[in-house]
């Protein structure tokens, strides 16, 4: 095999270890939440940020603003999820 084929393989598996870590990671970070683990202040701002550029976005129905909103949290690298009401 020629060092340049090498060479893009292990470029190609560090990028996927590296990307599979950092989810890892996140994963082990507990979800902020309003009643239970409500965020700091840098998060809620964060937050409010990531809510005030969805909002501001030109959309249609809830569903666009919704995606939108989806957009602008992985942005700010907000991890979502479901919340047992």
């Amino acid at each position: 095999m020629e060092t340049e084929t090498i060479d893009r393989l292990f470029l190609e598996l560090s990028q996927f270890t590296r990307a599979t870590t950092a989810k890892e990671l996140a994963l082990r970070e507990p979800m902020m939440t309003y009643t239970v683990n409500q965020p700091n202040n840098a998060n809620a701002r964060t937050l409010g940020e990531a809510c005030q550029m969805a909002a501001e976005s030109p959309g249609g129905d809830y569903i666009d603003q919704g995606l939108q909103l989806l957009r602008e949290l992985e942005k700010q690298r907000i991890r979502r999820g479901e919340v047992e009401a």
